[in-house]
């Protein structure tokens, strides 16, 4: 202990009552240490406390006792910025103050902080008092720290990319429609060959709309998962059934009946996002699903045999506006939006989404789901909707709608169909209708209405004014699942807009069909 002290200090520390230098220096927190360079450049230690076996591990006699080290417990990627650093204090007798890492005798890396004012005896020799400090932890936070910053600008940079992209498909459906209206506008004879292309800009415009609420959505977590009891291969079938006959492709399922229990609506959307890519990209021939059931729940797998994916390219095709040989950015070939939506619902669903390539010899898309098996198949097979074939004409229909365009473009679509129609722009006219009128066939309602009302609160209060269940339809603009559970359990029909008007017109005639059956 000597060695750590000189001249006066040391005399008047150790004459002291009640200090014991040992204890001092052996509480101290890290590691006390005294380092020597010697005049031929040979490093030595004269003094280590227990600190650095407590700490690192490594044993301080097994270092004291030798006439010469070479820092071995350094990792070699850190050992010669620290031999330089010591080097550089010895010259200029600057305080020593740097970090590097410490492998202990059984293998684990630490980070070291040292600390050591140098001194420079008569023959050359340099000697460091000070301190080794464990900063394992500080280094763990400042590396999360540095993670979550990445983070943070990979997800800006993201999201820079994914709003330029969305901005611009949304503009070019656009732009192309004042073409063909400025062309209208010119040559009014030219309307009908240009209404098809009208109406297949504002197609894409709603599909690219209602794929960004999606994610949107999603990313935001306001989407809630809704288990129900539901058989997979009946929701399969009937999914198939939906999608094969658009294109011309078989499509076979394959696998056991699968009770069990999870979202319907949200397993539907990436069911059929898989087989519409299957379709598109496979051979145009046919496309598989299969249901595997494992030992955490079921697997379902859809495969094809068309173009494949190469293997660096696997990845990618999740992210947003991604589309594998459209670099036209053709929106009649997708936006490049349905795998990145499929992906987070699938996290939504604690399953794991992916795939199996390559090139011309398919792909296959594997959905793991931890959804066991039901000791009871009491699933039911998924509505299909099949519009009757009532004529319209003749039919009384109220209109409860606030927004005067809106308003006035659906009444006059109803009108165009044969329907009569009376139109309420809010609460008051539609009580008015009430004492008025005699009950409509069908209310059409949409959902939010001024003063804070709602179409579901209205529907609900002419009903009881009417004391009877008047059949209703409720359009919304929003995209909350509650609606949807809302509109159920108040026995009337939900549209989500922008609503197509075949999709109106054949709800319309089912409604009345029931009416009068």
């Amino acid at each position: 202990m000597q060695e750590l002290m000189t001249g006066k200090a040391e005399k008047r520390i150790a004459q002291r009552p009640g200090v014991d230098l040992d204890v001092l220096v052996q509480n101290l927190p890290g590691n006390v240490v005294r380092r020597v360079r010697h005049p031929d450049g040979r490093y030595s230690y004269s003094f280590l406390s227990q600190g650095l076996k407590e700490i690192f591990g490594i044993d301080p006699d097994a270092i004291t006792v030798r006439e010469a080290v070479d820092f071995s417990w350094i990792p070699e990627e850190d050992r010669a910025a620290f031999v330089e650093a010591l080097e550089a204090s010895a010259r200029d007798l600057s305080t020593l103050d740097l970090e590097n890492r410490v492998a202990s005798e059984d293998g684990q890396v630490r980070w070291v902080r040292s600390i050591g004012k140098p001194r420079r005896l008569a023959d050359g020799t340099v000697i460091w008092d000070g301190l080794a400090l464990d900063v394992t932890e500080k280094h763990a936070a400042e590396e999360a720290l540095r993670a979550a910053l990445l983070r943070a600008e990979e997800a800006d940079a993201a999201k820079s990319k994914f709003l330029a992209a969305a901005s611009h498909d949304l503009r070019q459906p656009l732009q192309a429609m004042r073409f063909y209206l400025s062309a209208v506008a010119d040559a009014p004879e030219r309307l009908p060959q240009h209404l098809g292309r009208l109406e297949a800009c504002l197609d894409s415009m709603e599909t690219l709309l209602s794929a960004l609420l999606d994610i949107s959505k999603l990313d935001a977590g306001v989407v809630t998962v809704r288990p129900q009891a539901l058989e997979l291969r009946s929701l399969l079938e009937t999914l198939a059934r939906e999608t094969a006959p658009d294109a011309g492709v078989a499509i076979t399922v394959q696998g056991p009946r699968y009770p069990c229990v999870g979202d319907p609506t949200l397993l539907a959307s990436v069911l059929r996002n898989l087989m519409d890519n299957a379709v598109k990209y496979g051979d145009g021939k046919s496309v598989t699903v299969r249901i595997k059931p494992i030992a955490s729940g079921c697997c379902i797998l859809v495969a094809d045999r068309g173009i494949g994916i190469a293997a660096d390219q696997q990845d990618a095709i999740f992210e947003p506006f991604v589309q594998l040989g459209n670099v036209a950015r053709d929106r009649s070939l997708g936006l490049g939006l349905g795998l990145a939506i499929a992906q987070r619902v699938t996290r939504l669903l604690d399953g794991r989404l992916s795939l199996r390539s390559r090139l011309r010899q398919g792909t296959v898309f594997l959905l793991t789901l931890p959804w066991p098996r039901q000791e009871a198949e009491n699933a039911v097979e998924p509505r299909q909707f099949t519009p009757a074939q009532r004529p319209l004409a003749g039919c009384r229909i109220w209109v409860l709608e606030d927004d005067k365009e809106v308003a006035n473009s659906l009444v006059a679509l109803l009108q165009l169909w044969g329907l009569k129609v009376d139109l309420a722009q809010g609460m008051q006219e539609l009580d008015a209708l009430v004492q008025a009128s005699a009950p409509p066939d069908v209310l059409i309602a949409d959902y939010r209405l001024a003063s804070r009302r709602t179409g579901a609160e209205a529907i609900a209060e002419l009903r009881r004014q009417l004391g009877l269940s008047l059949p209703a339809i409720l359009l919304t603009g929003e995209s909350d699942p509650g609606h949807l559970d809302q509109a159920r359990a108040g026995g009337y029909r939900l549209l989500h807009k922008p609503v197509k008007a075949a999709r109106l017109r054949a709800l319309l005639s089912h409604l009345l069909t029931e009416t009068t059956s």
